[in-house]
């Protein structure tokens, strides 16, 4: 048997609650953002997929064309999911089950001509001007209702997801008291709710767009699974700190 100051524990952020007081768990290592998918999206990693999966030398002007408008999308693509991401993580905490695959929000961004536009993927498919939380809250009961009509035209019972969708009326208006007060804090941070996943596609999407409009071929097959691709970038990702600290205390006894 492995002794147990010889074995190393990961889980991510998520794993166990959500919001400021996410609980510390002795001897095992969380992840500094979200979920694992955040560490492959930032600027130094978009650097490196530029110059080593593309082909592209440091300082060339495809490169730096490239990296500024990764960086300058990226962040678009950030704030117009801000609300996103927070009520992702009040549906969590307060047990609104929906899958977040059927709720689909990720097809409402397409990226086209490196800008981001938005669409109200899945139910009329029209121009949408933002992803607040209003809209959010009307998606979220849309995409509910469609689910139970699914369920019970197959004969399902569909009692529990009633009672969902009740509850989720009764809570919603708190749910976006909440939202609006914690973007006005000083000390809120995105990146700390920020779903990986969303964050991770957003990236392909990218790669996806930069080989249609310079024509170059990334050594990457980008319509390969997400644990594919994760696996390949995994020499991209950054190392935190933290993750550092980690293996060095491991190491020490």
């Amino acid at each position: 048997m492995i002794p147990k100051n010889q074995l190393l524990f990961f889980i991510d952020k998520d794993y166990d609650n959500v919001g400021s007081l996410q609980p510390c768990y002795e001897g095992v290592y969380q992840t500094d953002f979200y979920s694992i998918e955040n560490f492959y999206t930032s600027s130094e990693v978009i650097k490196r997929i530029v110059e080593e999966e593309i082909g592209y030398n440091r300082g060339s002007i495809e490169f730096n064309e490239l990296v500024s408008k990764y960086e300058k999308l990226h962040q678009s693509f950030i704030d117009k999911l801000t609300d996103y991401n927070l009520f992702s993580m009040l549906c969590i905490k307060y047990g609104f089950q929906l899958k977040f695959e059927e709720f689909n929000i990720i097809n409402c961004i397409i990226i086209k001509d490196f800008s981001i536009e938005l669409i109200n993927a899945g139910i009329d498919g029209k121009p949408l001007y933002d992803i607040d939380i209003d809209y959010l809250i009307t998606r979220y009961e849309i995409q509910l209702v469609k689910k139970i009509r699914k369920l019970k035209n197959e004969g399902n019972d569909v009692s529990r997801f009633i009672g969902l969708l009740n509850l989720f009326k009764c809570k919603k208006r708190g749910i976006k008291r909440f939202i609006q007060y914690y973007k006005q804090t000083e000390s809120f941070d995105i990146n700390y709710f920020f779903r990986g996943k969303e964050d991770f596609k957003f990236l392909v999407n990218f790669l996806r767009q930069t080989e249609f409009s310079y024509g170059c071929k990334t050594n990457l097959s980008l319509n390969s699974p997400e644990k594919t691709l994760l696996s390949h970038l995994a020499k991209h990702a950054i190392t935190s700190p933290s993750l550092l600290s980690y293996f060095e205390e491991k190491i020490s006894k």
